[in-house]
């Protein structure tokens, strides 16, 4: 028994253990540093999306290679693999997520020395190249690509007499990349000169922008520039550097720029990078095979745009392109202004109408109640009139007596059960008074008449002997008490009368 018992836990822990999901071990690696707002934006997204979506534990574990301050070099490589493979000893992620070229980069470069058999999920990568050549089934991600199109057209809109456009970046892969998509497409548009300016040095770069009025410059990659004492800038910094001239309209391919006076545009969206490639990440820890996951080769952009800055460079968006845009900075409407007044009142109307339904549900209960105690009475007096009916219905047959009423003005008779008895008769004769009178026998009639109608008049009593003649044609003496009087109730007059049969 003992033994049965022990078999019966053992197999109860086994499937409630089974039960419980594993958390799910996910590492990351940024190719850029944790304060890089592109960096930020990205791991936002991906995080945010997988932990809302995903229904079971995801534990996050994430490095960072910060190469926009250091140069992705064979020996940093070396260094940084050696890093990974001391600190993660005994890990083994069920997934690895990287953003943009160089952690993907690296990670082609040494796929085979660290987690060799776990599928690789990344976002934010420019070379497009890829898509063709990586293992499609251990690398998925989504693609990130600078749409030179929409930016042109955004342009074209705001200065048709405008003709030269500067894009700008820092000489990384990741412009280098960039660049070289953009210029796959500049060819549909002639009527336009493009300035490519490439450099980690931004002074190189101011150094060649133009000093003429609405001189638009596109943003593509700057998180490498540095000062002219090599130190590395940060977007920001770059960007107040670029603002110091100001004949210069900057406008940005990424969504993370958009700071400083930069009117933004028709922007990849580190977080629309993420966000998508969590979804990819999430069909897999569902299940789905990996084989059957695609990478995203159509970059999740959009238009985004700084409305402060949109208004001091005095340019105004198309009715379609700003409905659908993200605009920062938009001036507040009414609502927004006020808008922890009226949640304050709306929260006071909440409670109002929770203290008066509350109330109104108290009378409901009180009604109810009521009703319940004018029920239960009414059934006990409803009981005791049947009681007391069947009592003097008892007492007709048993002493051969009956009764009738008269409302006059209704000019109805009531008749009980005795009477009708009595008379041999049924109900039909209450339907009015000559009815009734032709029962009365012939000779005997008028007497009987004029003692009801003397009644009608005033208010009195009669009692009279007299026979009655019976449906069936039986005659029958009775004694006849007649009394009028008003109902206090009903401020009506009533006749009744009496009937009680005395043949004998």
């Amino acid at each position: 028994m003992k033994k049965l018992f022990f078999l019966f836990l053992v197999c109860f822990v086994v499937i409630v253990h089974a039960d419980i999901p594993r958390k799910k071990q996910v590492l990351i690696l940024h190719s850029y540093s944790q304060e890089y707002s592109w960096t930020k934006l990205q791991h936002k997204g991906f995080v945010e999306s997988l932990n809302k979506s995903f229904p079971f534990p995801v534990d996050v574990s994430v490095e960072y290679l910060d190469t926009k301050r250091l140069k992705l070099s064979d020996a940093y490589q070396e260094f940084f693999l050696r890093y990974l493979q001391e600190k993660y000893q005994g890990y083994i992620p069920d997934a690895i997520y990287v953003t943009d070229d160089n952690a993907l980069k690296f990670w082609l470069n040494h796929q085979n020395k660290l987690f060799s058999l776990t599928p690789i999920f990344f976002s934010g990568v420019n070379n497009l190249s890829l898509a063709s050549s990586l293992d499609s089934v251990r690398y998925i991600g989504v693609y990130e690509t600078k749409d030179i199109k929409p930016n042109v057209e955004l342009i074209r809109q705001f200065s048709p007499q405008s003709h030269d456009i500067w894009i700008v970046g820092d000489a990384s892969t990741t412009y280098k990349s960039i660049e070289e998509d953009i210029k796959k497409n500049i060819f549909e548009f002639p009527n336009y000169t493009f300035h490519f300016l490439s450099s980690d040095k931004i002074d190189e770069i101011i150094s060649k922008l133009p000093s003429t009025p609405k001189s638009f410059v596109l943003l593509t990659t700057i998180g490498g520039w540095c000062d002219e004492k090599g130190m590395n800038l940060t977007p920001k910094e770059s960007i107040q550097r670029l603002k110091q001239n100001p004949h210069l309209i900057l406008c940005s391919m990424e969504d993370s720029y958009i700071v400083g006076g930069v009117i933004g545009g028709f922007v990849t969206s580190g977080t629309e990078q993420g966000t998508k490639t969590a979804e990819l990440m999430e069909r897999y820890f569902r299940g789905e095979p990996l084989q059957n996951i695609r990478s995203v080769t159509k970059s999740p952009n959009i238009y985004m745009f700084d409305n402060q800055a949109l208004i001091q460079a005095r340019l105004i968006l198309s009715e379609y392109t700003a409905r659908n845009s993200v605009m920062l900075h938009k001036e507040k409407n009414f609502f927004e202004t006020h808008q922890q007044k009226i949640l304050n009142m709306l929260f006071f109307f909440f409670i109002l109408v929770m203290v008066f339904l509350i109330i109104v549900y108290f009378i409901s209960l009180e009604k109810k109640r009521q009703y319940y105690e004018l029920k239960l009475q009414w059934n006990t007096l409803s009981d005791k009139y049947s009681k007391i009916h069947a009592v003097l219905t008892a007492l007709e047959e048993e002493f051969e007596i009956g009764y009738w009423e008269y409302i006059p003005k209704e000019e109805k008779f009531l008749f009980s059960q005795g009477l009708l008895a009595i008379f041999k008769a049924d109900d039909s004769i209450e339907s009015d008074r000559e009815a009734f009178f032709s029962l009365i026998y012939s000779y005997d009639r008028e007497i009987v008449k004029d003692a009801f109608f003397e009644l009608i008049e005033t208010l009195c009593s009669k009692m009279i002997s007299h026979n009655i003649v019976c449906e069936d044609g039986t005659l029958i003496k009775v004694r006849h008490t007649l009394i009028s009087f008003i109902d206090d109730q009903s401020d009506k007059k009533r006749i009744i009368g009496m009937v009680q049969v005395i043949n004998e």
